[in-house]
This record gives C-alpha cells, structure tokens and sequence, in this order.
C-alpha cells in the first residue's frame, strides 16, 4: 500500500539533491569558506535522508546490509547529521572562527554520543517485517526503540531550536536583504521540524493512551518534507535568485512608469519640441521597449521638467488657486491634491500658450520645476501628476479654462 512517503519523499530527494549538486558546485569554483562547505554536508545528508526515506530503497537497503530497519537507523542517524551541519554553518557564519571551531568540537562531541547511544539501543530492539512506510510507528511501542526515539528527538529537537535561534539572530546582521529572508524562510522551514518531533513523541505516549499514531502518520511526513524544501530553498534559491528577482522588478516598474508618463510628457513635446533628444516612438512601440527602459524614463523624466519650464511664464497663480479649492472639495488629500493642483497648471498653462496668451509678469508664475530631489521620488510623484493629467475632472476644467470661472468676482479680472 502507498503512502505520502512515497510521493513527498521522492520529490525532496529531487529538490534537495539539486541544491546539494548546486552547492558544491560553487564551493569547488568560489566559494570555500567554512559555512559554505557545512551548508553543502547538510545538503547532502538531507538528500540522504529522502533518498533512504522512499520505500523502494529503504527496503533495498535492509537487503543490500542484510540487517532488517537499518535503513531506518542510517536515516535517523542522517537527520541528526544534518541539523549538526545547519548548527555548524550558523556557528561559523556569526563567529569569529577560533570561537566557531571551539563552539562546534563540543557539539559535535555530543552529536557522538547521541549517536552511539541510538545504534546501541537501536541493535537490542527487536525489528523485522517491512516497515518502510510506517517504521517509526510500528516500533514505538517497544521500550527499547522508545527510549531511542527520546534520544534522538531530544538531539533533534534541541538542535533545531538553536538553529532557528541562530538563524533570527544572525539575519539582521547578514547585511544583504535577500540573504536575511533566506534565513527566515530557514527558520520557517526548521519551525516545521519540530512538528516532525512533536509527531515523532506523539507516536510514543498515544499508545500508552490507547491512541493509534497511524492517525496522525501524515504530519510527520508533510512537515519534514515541506520544512526541508523550505529550508533549502531559503538557503539557496532566495539568497541567489532574490535579487534577480529585484531586477526584474525594478525593470517592470521603471517601464510601467515609462509609459504612464507618457501623457503629460506627449503634451509637453508637443507644445515643445525642442525638449526631446530624439524624435518619440509611437504608443505602440512603446509597448515592445525592453532595453534601456532606466536612461528612457529618466530622459522622459528631465523633457518634462524642461518642457514644464517652458510654461513657467503662462502658469497663473489664480488657476492654481482654483485647482486647489476644487480638488479638495473633491475629496482630494495629501499628494493626490497636490498632483492634481500641478496637472491642472500645467494644462492651463498648456491652453494659455496655445492661445496666444500673455505670459504672466515676472514673480508671478509658479513651477518648482528643476527643484533637486531624489529621482526614485521625483518619479513617483511625476506618475501621479501624469495620472491626474490624462483624468482628472479638475484638469478638464483647467483645459477647458472653465476653473477660472470658480474663482471670486474680484480675483477674475483680466490680468
């Protein structure tokens, strides 16, 4: 009869395997420092776990040894290999290493021990049948495999405890982002552990309470496999892809912003010309720009400021003013209101000039175009003023030169 270990297993044998040939691919090109080697042992132990885990080897290496579950001691035994290798790869990554080295000789001298102590108990408990679907169920209920079952989730369970502290502790410190969600998808996946071990010491005590383990079997099975692949992906795939990951989405928005600016920036250009270094693509063309997209939207960025500029001298301050009140009474807050008061500007400023209009005197224009600030915020605020150009019902009004007639009887006169 087939069970979950014979579908997750396999698929963590796969996806652990992948990370342990990928990880000592780069430790024999790059990288060799102490952590880096440890994190490749308790790939391969993990992966050695899985392997020995599906049923179909597990019972081919009873046979291939000749002794009956030491296919189950070799595993448990690789478990507690494994969380000594992640314990180790922390140690010597948040220590200096004459600290690590000594830090890691007394703990390994305990991984011994426990060890020692799982095969001596492991070799009085009487075994036999094939169990290599429900091993640590069936034998729990002997006192032998009991006590040997408390050593070694006693091992596992304090190991995986520290490995978790040491994971929270050292990832403020890794300086790198993607490095520090690594290490808390580790300690997400480690967390998932002790459910294993929770599982594990259930399968002891629920026969004393006349409870059948088998019921609750799928736990187990579920939280070791999914808490390794978390582990191992938060190890190797999260520090290593994230910041493609950041570029891929510094590009998608860079050019979602190239081409939302486009509106306010068309309008400009075509009101001057002379603020574009080259001629524009089309609208549909656009859509195909892959390359670039960073020098384009900060081009597009500096036309609009400078077209902005050109209008200096037709921007009203009565327009403004106008904008202003009819926005809020809108409902319109924060830079919401302010980009809606720049657009309409802008668009009656636009109007004025396309009019013919007398430019407003000196000291009356307003524009804070060619203000120093932060590129990520100037285009994000650009964005915004764009959005309420192509939109907005003020900066209709303000096309429309319809908000001049908002404006009180005594502030209406001709300039």
């Amino acid at each position: 009869m087939s069970s979950l270990n014979d579908v997750l297993y396999p698929l963590a044998a796969i996806v652990v395997a992948a990370a342990f040939l990928w990880q000592v691919t780069r430790v024999i090109t790059s990288q060799r420092d102490p952590g880096a080697i440890a994190m490749c042992v308790s790939f391969g132990c993990l992966a050695a776990v899985f392997t020995v885990s599906v049923p179909v080897v597990w019972v081919g290496v009873d046979r291939l040894l000749g002794v009956a579950q030491i296919a189950g001691l070799l595993a448990q035994s690789l478990v507690i290999l494994f969380t000594a290798a992640q314990q180790a790869m922390l140690v010597l990554w948040s220590n200096p290493p004459a600290r690590a080295w000594r830090t890691m000789r007394r703990r390994l001298a305990g991984v011994g021990v426990v060890l020692l102590i799982m095969a001596a108990l492991f070799a009085v408990t009487p075994r036999g049948g094939d169990h290599s679907r429900d091993f640590a169920v069936h034998f729990a209920g002997i006192p032998t495999y009991a006590v040997y079952l408390i050593f070694y989730l006693t091992a596992f369970t304090v190991t995986k405890i520290d490995v978790i502290r040491m994971a929270l502790r050292y990832a403020p410190l890794s300086g790198k982002v993607w490095l520090r969600r690594g290490l808390r998808l580790m300690a997400v996946g480690s967390a998932l552990g002790l459910v294993y071990s929770a599982v594990r010491a259930a399968d002891v005590i629920g026969p004393l309470l006349g409870a059948d383990p088998r019921r609750w079997e799928f736990l187990a099975q579920v939280s070791t496999s999914m808490g390794a692949i978390i582990e191992v992906l938060g190890l190797t795939l999260v520090p290593r892809g994230g910041p493609q990951l950041s570029l891929a989405h510094d590009w998608w928005r860079q050019r979602r912003q190239y081409r939302r600016l486009r509106p306010l920036w068309f309008s400009l250009y075509q009101a001057s010309p002379d603020i574009a270094l080259e001629a524009p693509p089309s609208p549909l063309a656009e859509r195909f720009i892959l390359r670039d997209i960073r020098y384009l939207l900060t081009r597009r960025v500096i036309e609009i400021r400078d077209g902005a500029l050109t209008l200096r001298g037709y921007r009203d301050p009565r327009v403004e003013a106008a904008a202003l009140a009819r926005a809020s009474e809108l409902g319109l807050k924060g830079e919401d209101l302010s980009a809606a008061v720049e657009a309409a500007a802008l668009a009656a400023a636009l109007r004025a000039r396309d009019s013919d209009g007398e430019p407003v005197p000196s000291g009356q224009g307003t524009a804070d175009a060619g203000k120093d600030t932060d590129m990520s915020l100037e285009i994000a605020w650009l964005v915004k003023v764009a959005r309420a150009f192509a939109g907005d019902p003020v900066v209709a009004q303000a096309r429309a030169g319809e908000l001049m007639e908002r404006l009180p009887e005594t502030g209406n006169k001709a300039r």
